[in-house]
């Protein structure tokens, strides 16, 4: 689907194609000027691509470079021992800004909270940061190296592939392709085709769905192995195609070839093509598996496979790339990614806002930044390789920001001081992410939190391949956002995802008020999953409508593997089959795991003196850790929660599930199961608004529910919309 950035900007006087700014339509306005021209007096700068360095950084004779107004701010700070009162703004003129390297800020560029520094564009319309190229349609020619089309296996492709001598046009740095995965390294992707804002296909076998492994011949290397970076696993492979592939170098396989979470990209050593086996160039985690039955792939990277449109191929070694035109290509945008570094680099700078910008298109992060007091508010990210923002520090904000199509996290949020559990404090809310983790296709969020005391709030999360949130560290609020459309590809994943158990005290995070609609239509995928023995973490006042049902055994809403001082309460579940499910891990499958556990955990307590710690205040239990059965532990609590199934029927009538351990371990009290209506406005169309009157008041006294109207997004994302003056 082409994801175009016309929302509040296509009455803001550009012309705009399929994402893309293209040209200004007429001059910058009076307004804009006016205001500029006040602010430079003050110590503020003004830039403009057409601008010259050169130039005294006004309005009227802009900047051409951040760098030079970065620069000039540093030099006046020199001059008068400071920044003005207010502090100052960098305005950014409309139109596309080249990156070609990372744009840097140290703690020297730093403004106060009396003072700050802005990064902004001018008033009228937004300013782009951009890490790509421009490629005319008309630099696209007639393949007429007969040898080369006859390797093409379509025969229909032959007539129409185009390809553009990239050498030609300047460009020679394309990257590489290499190996990522499940437990791997992120890579920055190589060079990528987008066309009117949608990114293209590298060339690929199947164009839709997977292939699957016949049989193993070899499982290869594990992770443990010394050889794991040379030794891979050898299977067979019987469809036909495979054939065909006779001049291809550097084929790769994107896909699943054990556990089902274990997502991997893997170059093919060796094949043979009239048997089909495959030898990988590295080993798998878990080896080269059947057992699960999980295995599916795609072959990619393959110049004979160009058949389709929109499939591209890029000749390394010669410059050269290959596409087969989408309809509309003469007359279309085309951009290639270029810029293999952060659009902005922070190293230590605080109090610095960028607002009301553009970071469209590059192969690693929009921002990358270290330091406190960062603000980051109404912004639009698009294709980006790596993610889009990673913030690490002390009050940090990411603000009414639209961020899609990212390949791996689209932001991550770190900080605070762990032995004394001082929030960092960061928070993003009012975010709209959707469209994330196709380079980086698993355990990569819309927001990665780690560090102490982070807020998400009142964000919408949707279309994501794995996970929307995932949980490190302590004490976060995740509250008041909407989920949907997820996940799509993996399995044994939740919404929301936490993998703590052996980090016992790295607990309290607060699971309040969200809104999962749809969530986890595979089998194996549930809403929220404190997953392998993480504790202490309150799931209340949600809803959670049609979640986690697929599969002979459905995980559930709510699924718990083991774990301890999970608190479910107070929340609404709507059509959930399971609203909680209980897996006693260690005294099932996992049961060979509980030595390791343990001895984590032994060495946790050795290592901090938890009763000398805020932690012992703030978690009681952590100090009982080794005390307390952590097989079957009893301190987990189902309670007050309203449970109504219009159409579904329960597994259980209690409202929850429990595997390898008796119900009785859970702690429940005071849950009810609607037979009718509890009170909502208008369900079926999504109003879930609570009425005065609910019967579920009746049934439930003092259930605490959230106020359906506030969750989601709370106003517009992006740029903000203004209204231009005429000159």
């Amino acid at each position: 689907m082409i994801m175009r950035m016309t929302l509040a900007l296509q009455t803001m006087g550009w012309v705009i194609l399929s994402g893309f700014l293209l040209a200004r339509a007429d001059g910058p306005g009076a307004s804009g000027v006016q205001v500029a021209q006040q602010v430079s007096m003050r110590g503020s700068f003004y830039v403009d691509p057409d601008g010259d360095d050169a130039h005294p950084g006004t309005s009227a004779q802009p900047f051409a470079t951040l760098e030079r107004a970065r620069d000039a701010l540093r030099a006046r700070r020199r001059e008068f021992g400071g920044l003005p009162p207010g502090g100052a703004t960098v305005f950014l003129a409309a139109g596309l800004h080249p990156r070609t390297e990372a744009f840097v800020l140290t703690a020297e560029d730093s403004g106060t909270a009396e003072a700050p520094i802005v990064y902004t564009s001018a008033p009228g319309e937004p300013a782009v940061l951009f890490g790509g190229a421009v490629l005319q349609p008309e630099s696209f020619r007639p393949v007429e190296d007969e040898p080369l089309l006859a390797r093409l296996i379509c025969p229909r492709a032959r007539e129409s592939v185009r390809v553009c001598d990239l050498h030609a046009l300047g460009l020679r740095e394309f990257g590489r392709l290499r190996r990522r995965g499940f437990a791997l390294p992120t890579p920055p992707p190589p060079l990528e085709l987008f066309i009117d804002g949608e990114r293209m296909t590298l060339a690929r076998y199947p164009n839709e769905g997977h292939l699957k492994m016949a049989r193993v011949v070899d499982k290869g290397a594990v992770r443990a192995d010394a050889d794991f970076e040379t030794r891979g696993g050898t299977f067979i492979c019987t469809d036909e195609r495979l054939q065909h592939w006779t001049g291809a170098e550097e084929i790769w396989l994107n896909g699943v070839f054990s556990k089902d979470w274990a997502w991997s990209f893997n170059r093919i050593a060796a094949l043979d093509r009239e048997s089909g086996s495959i030898t990988l160039a590295y080993g798998e985690v878990y080896g080269v598996l059947m057992q699960w039955s999980q295995d599916f792939f795609y072959a990619e990277n393959i110049f004979e496979e160009l058949d389709a449109p929109g499939e591209y191929y890029v000749d390394r070694s010669a410059g050269k790339l290959y596409l087969i035109p989408p309809e509309g290509f003469d007359q279309a945008r085309v951009t290639v990614s270029t810029l293999a570094e952060p659009m902005v680099r922070i190293e230590g700078a605080e109090h610095v806002t960028f607002r009301d910008m553009i970071f469209d298109t590059g192969r690693e992060h929009a921002i990358r930044a270290r330091g406190n007091a960062l603000r980051i508010e109404h912004c639009a990210f698009a294709r980006l390789g790596t993610g889009a923002i990673r913030l690490d520090g002390t009050g940090n904000l990411v603000d009414s920001c639209h961020i899609q199509h990212v390949g791996g996290t689209a932001i991550a949020l770190g900080g605070g001081e762990w032995r004394t559990l001082t929030p960092g404090a960061g928070e993003v809310t009012n975010c709209h992410i959707h469209d994330w983790g196709y380079w980086q296709r698993v355990y990569c969020p819309a927001v990665n939190l780690s560090g102490v005391g982070h807020r998400v709030r009142r964000n919408r999360f949707e279309r994501f391949p794995h996970t929307a949130v995932i949980v490190y560290g302590n004490d976060h609020l995740i509250e008041g956002n909407w989920f949907a459309e997820g996940p799509l590809d993996f399995k044994d994943m939740g919404a929301i995802y936490g993998n703590l158990g052996q980090e016992p005290a790295q607990r309290g995070t607060v699971i309040r008020g969200n809104f999962f609609q749809d969530i986890a239509r595979l089998e194996r995928q549930n809403a929220v999953y404190p997953d392998n023995g993480t504790m202490e973490w309150t799931i209340e006042q949600n809803l959670f409508l049609r979640s986690g049902n697929a599969g002979h055994r459905p995980m559930g809403a709510v699924f718990a593997n083991g774990g301890a001082y999970l608190t479910v309460r107070d929340n609404i579940f709507v059509d959930c089959v399971a609203p909680f499910r209980l897996s006693f891990f260690l005294a099932a499958w996992a049961e060979k795991w509980l030595p390791g556990y343990q001895a984590k955990w032994r060495e946790t307590l050795e290592k901090h003196d938890f009763a000398a710690m805020p932690h012992g205040v703030r978690y009681p239990g952590l100090l009982r850790l080794l005390e307390e059965d952590r097989v079957h532990p009893d301190t987990n609590v189902f309670k007050r929660n309203l449970i109504w199934n219009p159409t579904r029927p329960l597994l259980s009538e209690a409202g929850f599930v429990t595997q390898s351990g008796s119900p009785d371990l859970v702690q429940t009290a005071h849950n009810h199961i609607a037979t009718a209506n509890p009170g909502f406005a208008d369900w079926e169309n999504l109003n879930f608004t609570l009425e005065a009157d609910a019967p579920v008041f009746e049934h439930l006294p003092g259930f605490r529910h959230y106020d359906f109207e506030q969750i989601g997004l709370r106003g517009p994302t992006g740029p903000t919309p203004q209204k231009r003056k005429k000159p």
